[in-house]
């Protein structure tokens, strides 16, 4: 037997060994598990992308809920009663 012919049979038992089934996948089963795992790629980018809208709504709604309060002069009322009237702000803004 020749010293290739050992190494390939070697490496077939260690593929085999580790469960690597996707060696042995015709080339449509290939070419699924390809479009699966760009698949996944691309549902980690769509993640991230949501990810940083959720973070440019949070900012916009931090914006313009500081505009709202300063529009209608909220932002110059004393932080003593700000606490006061807290449990009816919460009950307006959380319905």
């Amino acid at each position: 037997a020749s010293f290739s012919a050992l190494t390939d049979s070697n490496e077939t038992k260690a593929k085999d060994e580790s469960g690597n089934i996707e060696d042995y996948l015709s080339p449509k089963g290939k070419k699924l598990a390809q479009r699966k795992e760009q698949m996944k790629r691309e549902l980690e980018l769509l993640d991230e992308q949501i990810a940083q809208e959720v973070e440019q709504a949070k900012l916009k709604v931090k914006d313009d809920l500081f505009k709202l309060l300063d529009r209608n002069k909220l932002l110059e009322i004393s932080p003593k009663v700000w606490k006061k009237h807290m449990d009816d702000i919460k009950k307006i803004l959380l319905g």
